[in-house]
């Protein structure tokens, strides 16, 4: 009976925290959302810049693939990784 007592007393201030969380809720996925778009454009620019060197473009591809990017980048990155391959084949004649 105490805690009925209780919640009726103070459902005012139960329903604002609650509203509150929600909110706060709301604001840290959109916040979630952003932060990986800004890190896939950011991988994405590593990725198809050639001034990189290629086993930082690779990394970065890994990472992007990872993180669920795809498309055309995707497809880079696999050719990335085939030179890749290509190299260290031919450096081991």
């Amino acid at each position: 009976m105490d805690m009925l007592k209780f919640i009726s007393q103070n459902i005012g201030y139960i329903s604002c925290i609650v509203t509150f969380i929600l909110s706060a809720y709301k604001i840290i996925s959109l916040f979630e959302k952003e932060v990986n778009y800004n890190t896939l454009m950011t991988l994405r620019l590593i990725i198809i810049n050639t001034n990189m060197p290629l086993s930082e473009r690779i990394e970065a591809g890994r990472m992007y693939i990872k993180k669920g990017g795809n498309g055309a980048v995707k497809k880079l990155v696999q050719e990335l990784e085939e030179i890749e391959l290509k190299e260290e084949m031919g450096g081991n004649k």
